[in-house]
């Protein structure tokens, strides 16, 4: 009975770790979180409120919600970072740009938003 408890005590850390692995890679959920994290280490930020127009709109979800769109660059470092009303819009949105996405040194999605850009300006929009 010990072992068994042990073992799906450990189970749970483990997926606990995973858990929060994955969150603490990513930018902050909340735009205005990481827009003033981004001002605040040096990045020159372009918000825009709702649907995004432009060269990014031809591998965006145009069927869903975009709440806030956030383009951020300094020096050789950038990040797009788009919110979307709902959790599944962010999915569906991914998975559709996934495949132009591989060039980007770090890229994914999280709860309602996608990201995608260097390592040093994901680290900066936390």
């Amino acid at each position: 009975m010990k072992k068994s408890l042990l073992a799906v005590v450990a189970v749970l850390a483990i997926v606990m770790v995973g858990v929060f692995m994955l969150t603490a890679c990513s930018p902050a959920s909340d735009p205005d979180k990481a827009e003033a994290a981004l001002k605040a280490n040096g990045y020159d930020v372009f918000r825009t409120n709702g649907y995004v127009d432009g060269v990014i709109s031809a591998i965006l979800n145009k069927d869903a919600t975009i709440d806030v769109t956030l383009n951020a660059t300094k020096d050789d470092d950038s990040i797009t970072i788009i919110y979307y009303k709902t959790a599944a819009d962010a999915s569906a949105a991914y998975n559709k740009m996934e495949s132009d996405l591989e060039d980007y040194e770090a890229k994914g999605y999280s709860g309602k938003m996608v990201y995608f850009g260097t390592n040093a300006a994901v680290k900066a929009a936390r």
